[in-house]
């Protein structure tokens, strides 16, 4: 038993840290830091072995993570700064770099020419997330909100204010979640969800089931994680049951949790379908 233990514990604990940090890379990518995932996937493949990463994430190249860091790299350095536009551009890449003196080098000079811009808010919202500095986080966010419902929106169509709403919330959601303030969390998660729309609702459905799985509200975070593989299955029906699964468990497989996205299997098989995706 001793020997059996010796091996399979390890293997286990391994197996757990290369799911945790292939996730980490899919947010990560999802957030454009790409240097980021590329150190991640290192990472993977020197704890398991080579080809790992490759296995675990098919979906991301090397190759093509390297020629994105090179463009990027380039790209900062043709950028014309001396308007706000390629100010903030640089910003968005100097992230995406993990350069993130540089990036508030760049940002404190946005503020002192233009103090009510909301998209340098969100930016710094972004970069005291990556920073783990959550309560900078929280108050950019909460102040890019504040600006873009001051700002005249005249000339900006209806779909674009609920898209910056949704990911505004969702930013200041997160930040509050990672500062233990998980009244406020889940407060913001519902706000931006009620202005998600499509992929970023699903988005926001799964990451605010993480989200309640971590404050122990199992029943909640099952509901949300089946709407998100509703939404978007293909994205989120693998995740979403291999998290309802760690509820069953957590709570030793209550009754009121069900085994399986059950009841919705043929909405999600036929949403998967290619004929499904048809044009009528």
């Amino acid at each position: 038993m001793a020997v059996v233990l010796s091996v399979v514990l390890p293997w286990q604990i391994t197996t757990q840290r290369v799911r945790t940090w292939a996730d980490l890379a899919v947010t990560r990518m999802h957030e454009g830091r790409f240097v980021a995932v590329y150190d991640l996937l290192d990472r993977i493949d020197q704890l398991s072995g080579p080809k790992t990463a490759a296995t675990v994430l098919p979906e991301m190249s090397r190759r093509q993570l390297e020629t994105q860091i090179r463009q990027m790299i380039q790209s900062v350095g043709r950028i014309e700064i001396t308007k706000v536009e390629g100010q903030l551009q640089k910003v968005r890449l100097l992230l995406g770099l993990d350069e993130f003196e540089l990036a508030e080098e760049v940002l404190a000079k946005i503020f002192r020419d233009l103090p009510e811009s909301f998209e340098a808010y969100e930016l710094a919202g972004l970069m005291y997330q990556f920073k783990e500095r959550w309560s900078l986080s929280e108050t950019s966010f909460l102040r890019a909100l504040e600006l873009v419902r001051q700002r005249d929106v005249r000339g900006e169509s209806g779909n674009q204010r609920v898209a910056n709403d949704a990911r505004l919330w969702s930013g200041a959601a997160y930040a509050a979640r990672k500062r233990g303030a998980y009244d406020h969390a889940e407060n913001y998660y519902l706000k931006a969800l009620e202005a998600g729309r499509g992929s970023d609702k699903a988005r926001i459905h799964y990451v605010f089931a993480q989200f309640l799985e971590e404050s122990q509200q199992a029943l909640k975070a099952a509901e949300h994680a089946r709407q998100a593989a509703l939404l978007e299955p293909a994205l989120y029906q693998v995740s979403a049951q291999e998290l309802l699964q760690r509820l069953r468990t957590a709570h030793l497989g209550c009754f009121l949790l069900p085994r399986r996205l059950a009841g919705d299997q043929a909405v999600l098989k036929k949403k998967m379908s290619p004929v499904a995706n048809k044009d009528d």
